[in-house]
Formats: C-alpha cells, structure tokens, sequence
C-alpha cells in the first residue's frame, strides 16, 4: 500500500525524515521514561 492512500503511513513518513521517529526497545524505552513519545506503537508478534 502507497503512502499516499495511508494516511498513517504517510505521517509515519514525515516524523521518520524529520528524524522523530524512534525504534528499538532501548531507545522507545527512554523516551517514554522521559516523557517525550507521543505514541508507542507495538507489533502484534513483538517479541
């Protein structure tokens, strides 16, 4: 599917080019321990 008829992808995409997007345990963990993600997203066969 297109980012274009997605429009979370689409957003997704913007955050990632603007360098806001985190991902890995590590990092996730520390942003929301400091308050500073917005939104966690987790994979339904997360590990």
């Amino acid at each position: 599917m297109a980012n274009d008829k997605d429009p979370l992808l689409g957003a997704l995409g913007i955050c990632r080019k603007a360098g806001k997007l985190l991902h890995g345990y590590d990092r996730v963990e520390e942003a929301v321990m400091r308050g500073k993600a917005c939104l966690v997203l987790l994979a339904c066969d997360a590990s």
